[in-house]
């Protein structure tokens, strides 16, 4: 539902269950009632709060919450395909406003403020073999360094 959520954004998320055919979404009307979708989102949680990093330790990580979905995802990417020798990383932005301590500002790049995100591509067909959210630790200054950044013949590691 929120995968839905994402492709079709509405100003509230009530909005979803609007009785307009031209607001509303019909599979997910069908699916659950709203209240029962609120009190879901309200109640269910996906990270351990118990794991959660004391937010004055120095080198915590910002993404806990997300870090076993980034992990996942980005296993599953390297799993799937086997990148040719021609192989490129970059970095990309992705947009956000919002107030999160990771949020990166590059003035001079189309997207200015969002989540920088390090990616291994396959070069020839354009393939994310490996990706990274960029944290910077801000009370150290230190930034977390990926292995797979530096490999040179073994890129399919």
């Amino acid at each position: 539902m929120h995968v839905n959520m994402g492709i079709n954004p509405l100003p509230a998320t009530h909005m979803n269950w609007s009785s307009n055919p031209n607001i509303g979404n019909e599979e997910m009307k069908q699916t659950m009632p709203v209240n029962c979708f609120q009190k879901l989102t309200q109640y269910i949680r996906v990270a351990d709060c118990a794991s959660e990093p004391a937010k004055d330790m120095p080198d915590s990580d910002a993404l806990y919450k997300l870090r076993p979905v980034i992990d996942r995802v980005s296993k599953i990417f390297k799993d799937m395909y086997t990148p040719s020798e021609f192989v490129s990383v970059d970095e990309a932005m992705i947009p956000y406003t919002g107030r999160k301590k990771i949020k990166q500002f590059m003035n001079n790049k189309p997207v200015k403020k969002g989540f920088k995100v390090w990616m291994r591509c396959d070069s020839t067909i354009a393939y994310c073999h490996r990706f990274d959210v960029y944290l910077q630790c801000w009370k150290t200054g230190t930034v977390r360094t990926w292995t797979w950044l530096q490999r040179g013949k073994g890129h399919d590691q």
